[in-house]
C-alpha cells in the first residue's frame, strides 16, 4: 500500500511533534513580537474607565482612577506624582488646558483643578457626580456635565480661578462630555434624549430630539456637522443650526464616541462589537468585528491606521480599509480610549488599571476630530 509522506509520519506519530514544535514556535514568536510592541506597562493602583491624556510638549500621560487618584506618568512609564481627590473618578477623564492645569471631576460632585506639579489650584461644587470630561474654550472658560440617573442635571461654566458663570439644566444626566465648535457653541447629549446646542454665554440655541439616551460625546467635523451615537444605536449627523442631515442605524447601542478620519469619514462601535467606518453621507464603507462589545473610540493616525480597544480584552489597530494590521492581547478589558503622541506612541488603559505605551508609526491624523474629545489633551474644541 502506497503511504504518502504527510501518511508515513502521521503514524509514525512525527506530523503531530511537528505540528506542536511549529505551534509552539509560532506562540514564542507572537510573545516576543508583543514585547517589542510595548514600549512599557504600569499597574495602576486601581480599576479605571479613564482615557488617557498627554500634556502638551507630549513628555507626560495623565490618568484618572476609581480609587479617587489622579496619575502624571512621565513618557517612560515613571510615576512623577499622584493627586488624590475626595471620591471615585468614573469615565471623567483628564482634560489639559493651555497653561498646563489639568481638570478631571469626581463622584462626589466635585471638579478639580491641579497644576502641573501636582498641587490643587481649586476645586469648585457642581451640585452632581461629575462623569464627563470637562472642555476648555480658547479663553480657558471649562465647560463639564453633571449627573447619573435620568433626573434633571446640570451643564456647568466655570472661568479659571473655578468660578461659576453659569448652569444649564437638562432633563436628564450629561455624561456625554460637551465638545465645542470654532465659533465657541457647546454641543452636548443628554440621558433625556435630547442633543443640545449652547451659545457662550449658556443661552440654548437650539436641541434635537433624539428620543434615546445619549452617552457619548459629539464631535465636530470640519464644515460644523456635530456627530453622535445614541444608546439606540442610531448615528446623527446635525447640522450647525439643528437640522437632521441624516442618520445610520447600527446593530446595537453605542456608547463611544466618533472619531473622523482624514477624508471626513467617521469611525464609531457599538455594542455589537463591530467599528464602523461610514462616509460623511451616512454610507457604510465597512465594518470590522471584534466579536465583544465596544465601549471605547478609535484614534486615527495620520497614516490611516485606526487604533481601537475592544472588552475581548484585544486592542486592534486597523488599516484604512478596515483590515486587521495587528492585534494586543491586555490583562484586561478595554474601557479606555486610546491617546496618541506626536511621535507615534500609543498610550490605553485597561478597566482594571493597566497602563500600556505601545509603539505606533505615526502621530495623530490632521483630520477635524481624530480621537476622543479631539485632541491628546482632551480639551474637545474644534480648531
Amino acid at each position: 500500500m502506497y503511504l504518502s509522506r504527510r501518511d508515513f509520519l502521521r503514524q509514525m506519530g512525527v506530523l503531530g511533534l511537528i505540528a506542536i514544535e511549529t505551534s509552539q514556535h509560532s506562540k514564542f514568536q507572537n510573545r516576543r513580537w508583543q514585547n517589542q510592541l510595548v514600549r512599557w506597562h504600569l499597574k495602576l493602583g486601581s480599576e479605571t474607565s479613564s482615557s488617557p491624556a498627554i500634556s502638551s510638549d507630549g513628555t507626560t500621560i495623565y490618568i484618572s482612577t476609581f480609587a479617587g487618584n489622579l496619575y502624571a506618568i512621565d513618557s517612560s512609564g515613571k510615576e512623577k506624582w499622584r493627586f488624590q481627590v475626595e471620591g471615585p473618578i468614573k469615565w471623567s477623564s483628564p482634560a489639559v488646558a493651555e497653561d498646563g492645569t489639568i481638570y478631571v471631576g469626581s463622584d462626589v460632585q466635585k471638579i478639580y483643578a491641579v497644576t502641573p506639579q501636582g498641587r490643587e489650584k481649586w476645586h469648585a461644587l457642581v451640585d452632581a457626580p461629575v462623569r464627563s470630561s470637562a472642555a476648555i474654550a480658547a479663553d480657558g472658560t471649562i465647560y463639564v456635565g453633571t449627573g447619573v440617573t435620568a433626573r434633571p442635571a446640570l451643564v456647568v461654566a466655570l472661568n479659571r480661578q473655578g468660578r461659576a458663570l453659569w448652569r444649564f439644566v437638562a432633563q436628564g444626566a450629561v455624561i456625554s462630555s460637551p465638545s465645542l465648535g470654532i465659533d465657541g457653541t457647546i454641543y452636548f447629549g443628554s440621558w433625556d434624549g435630547n442633543v443640545y446646542a449652547l451659545r457662550p454665554d449658556g443661552s440654548e440655541k437650539w436641541h434635537f430630539s433624539a428620543k434615546s439616551f445619549i452617552t457619548a460625546s459629539p464631535a465636530v467635523g470640519k464644515d460644523g456637522t456635530i456627530y453622535v451615537g445614541t444608546t439606540e444605536g442610531v448615528v446623527l449627523a446635525i447640522n450647525p443650526d439643528g437640522s437632521l442631515r441624516w442618520s445610520y442605524r447600527l446593530k446595537k447601542g453605542i456608547i463611544s464616541s466618533i472619531a473622523l478620519g482624514l477624508n471626513e469619514e467617521i469611525y464609531v462601535g457599538d455594542i455589537s462589537g463591530s467599528l464602523y467606518a461610514i462616509d460623511s453621507k451616512g454610507s457604510v464603507i465597512w465594518l470590522f468585528d471584534t466579536n465583544s462589545r465596544i465601549h471605547a473610540s478609535a484614534a486615527v493616525s495620520q497614516d490611516k491606521s485606526i487604533y481601537i480597544g475592544s472588552l475581548n480584552k484585544r486592542f486592534y489597530c486597523l488599516d484604512e480599509k478596515g483590515q486587521e494590521r495587528w492585534s494586543f492581547e491586555t490583562e484586561g478589558e478595554i474601557f479606555s480610549s486610546p491617546a496618541l503622541a506626536p511621535d507615534g506612541t500609543i498610550y490605553v488603559a485597561t478597566g482594571n488599571g493597566h497602563l500600556y505605551a505601545l509603539s505606533g508609526t505615526s502621530g495623530l491624523a490632521a483630520s477635524s476630530w481624530p480621537m476622543f474629545r479631539r485632541d491628546p489633551q482632551h480639551t474637545g474644541r474644534a480648531r
